[in-house]
This record gives structure tokens, sequence and C-alpha cells, in this order.
């Protein structure tokens, strides 16, 4: 199983060869690996860097984790608390919901298509998971991206974005785009994420359908 859907393509623009205006290189097809990021009794999540991936290859993507696709057991608990500090921490969820807080007081249910984003800067703790109804299919991925030096010790900021907000594009030939952070120029115009991060990204959900394509310029 090897995650693609989107952050191949964050990584494909971070590295984009400047030599080659109308297509990007490939730097490497790695199979994602297993892991398990709250310990060996914790959930399973699929794993492309850095478990596949050295950071020196990925940066400023630290991590990505797909959990599921699977059924929810429909219990309350998720993944216990636990901190971060020093980079954006990014939760997409493709199918189903799951359950938030963290240590500056938010507290709320994640809906499928919303997105979270966690500046963590000097340090937060959060708790995540869980509340979905038994039988629901949960599909997600959670990834990291880097701070700048001088945005590491940064008060913590959250901001959570929901489904209709995420800007979402069309076009035409089998294929929709959910711009989850950056900008994208398509022939329906110009578009911006919502939410305006601290390290210039541009991350993509391509959903692309059988006979589809989908085209994009980078940055």
């Amino acid at each position: 199983k090897f995650s693609v859907s989107m952050f191949t393509r964050c990584l494909a623009v971070a590295k984009a060869a400047e030599t080659c205006p109308r297509t990007m290189e490939v730097l490497a097809v790695e199979h994602a690996k297993t892991a398990f990021p709250a310990g060996p009794q914790g959930p399973q999540v699929m794993q492309p860097f850095p478990a596949a991936l050295p950071a020196e290859v990925t940066d400023p993507f630290l991590m990505c984790d797909e959990f599921g696709p699977q059924e929810a057991d429909g219990s309350s608990e998720g993944i216990p608390w636990h901190p971060h500090r020093g980079f954006h921490a990014v939760t997409y969820l493709k199918s189903g919901q799951g359950n938030h807080a963290d240590s500056l007081g938010h507290h709320g249910r994640m809906k499928a298509g919303g997105l979270q984003w966690m500046s963590v800067g000097s340090g937060i703790e959060h708790t995540e998971g869980g509340g979905a109804p038994k039988g629901t299919v949960v599909h997600g991925f959670q990834i990291w991206v880097n701070l700048p030096a001088a945005n590491k010790m940064d008060d913590p900021a959250y901001n959570e974005i929901p489904p209709e907000d995420v800007p979402e594009i069309s076009t035409g030939n089998s294929c929709v785009m959910r711009l989850l952070a950056g900008n994208l120029t398509s022939p329906s115009g110009n578009h911006s994420a919502t939410f305006e991060t601290k390290t210039t990204v541009q991350m993509i959900d391509f959903e692309i359908g059988p006979g589809g394509s989908a085209a994009d310029a980078a940055p």
C-alpha cells in the first residue's frame, strides 16, 4: 500500500526541478511502512515518511501518517494526551468523524472533509480520535510541517476549517481538487486556502475518477 494522493504531490512541489517548467521530477517511489505512533499497543497507520523517505528528502514535511480506512468500534477514546513542539500538526479527515481537545482549551469534533491545523510552536498538549459511531468508516491523514527556525517558539495556535470552507475546484475531466494549503491557479481562476501557513507549502487533495487526469502549475 502506498499513500500517494496528496502527500507525494506536496513532496514533488517542494522539490520541483527548476529546469523542467512543464513537468516535475519524480524523486522516488517507495512503499509506505507500518508504524505505531502511539506505541505498539496503539493504532496502526501507514507512514510514507519518515518511515520510507528520510527527512532530508521530504523537508519541510516531517511526517505523514495515513489512518484507515477502517470501521470505528464506537469508542469515545482516542490517542491519549501527548505533547508537540516546533512544527505544524495538520489533520485531514477524508471520511468519518473524530474528537479533538488541547491544552489551549479547544475541543470539538472534526467532520469528513474538514481540516485542523495546529501551529504548536513553543508547545501544546492534545488528544485526538475516537467518537465516531460504530461501523462508521474513518479515514484520514496527519502530516507534520516544519516551522521556520524563527517561529519555533511562537505561541501555539489552533485553526479548524470545516469541510464547506475548504476550496474545491472541479476540472471537468473527472478530477476534483481540494486546496488544503497554499495557492492554486486553475482555468476557473486563482484560489487560496482558508488558512495562511507560516511555512510556504502547497497541499492539494486530488480525487481522480476513472479515465480522469489532473495538472497543476508548481508555485
